[in-house]
């Protein structure tokens, strides 16, 4: 696990217990996402009072992730994608690299 500018890069030996937090927001990426990196050096992020992680799902270290998630091969059709957990269940997804946006459709009230 890695931290930088208040988000946390995850692996698999991390994601399940960052998502397993009371409240915890995910975000799927890739590498040559430009929308990824807009959003994830967003000020705004940090100020969601939320636990914020980001995976990079084209780089190694993500397998068991993408095995354990099977649905993001349905759902997720435009990144970066953002999840909203709680205690590890997912009750809330949106799309776009707009932090506010996101925040808000996440129904996460900044503090």
């Amino acid at each position: 696990m890695s931290e930088q500018a208040g988000l946390t890069r995850l692996f698999d030996a991390e994601w399940e217990a960052f998502i397993s937090q009371a409240q915890s927001i995910l975000i799927l990426t890739r590498l040559d996402c430009e929308g990824c990196e807009t959003l994830l050096k967003s000020p705004v992020l940090q100020q969601s009072g939320f636990p914020v992680g980001y995976l990079v799902l084209d780089e190694p270290g993500v397998k068991q992730f993408k095995q354990a998630n099977q649905w993001i091969n349905r759902e997720v059709d435009l990144l970066p994608f953002s999840i909203r957990y709680e205690a590890g269940l997912r009750v809330a997804t949106t799309r776009g690299s707009d932090a506010e946006k996101v925040l808000e459709s996440l129904n996460v009230h900044r503090t």
